[in-house]
């Protein structure tokens, strides 16, 4: 593995109990924005298959969940981008 400090000539950055419980929860986040997000793009599996499966039988019904997936896999990027472009996005 490579060493991305140099000990012998530089002394290695100090490491406090704040600056590792950070990096605890900042990871922590990231874990929980990437549950949300299959979480959120299983719904929307579910309510299109929903909707293609009801379409013969309850075709407004089937409509509604179509729309619904659209309206929400819209809302999604949107908010995606709006997080990403000012970098408050969990990576």
């Amino acid at each position: 593995m490579n060493q991305i400090y140099n000990f012998d000539e530089h002394t290695p950055p100090r490491l406090t109990e704040r600056m590792l419980r950070d990096e605890l929860e900042r990871r922590t986040l990231r874990r929980q924005t990437r549950l949300l997000r299959i979480a959120s793009l299983l719904v929307s599996l579910c309510f299109l298959l929903c909707g293609i499966l009801l379409l013969p039988d309850y075709p407004a019904l089937a409509i509604a969940c179509l729309a619904f997936v659209l309206f929400s896999l819209i809302g999604n990027g949107i908010i995606s981008f709006v997080f990403y472009k000012s970098g408050t996005v969990p990576e």
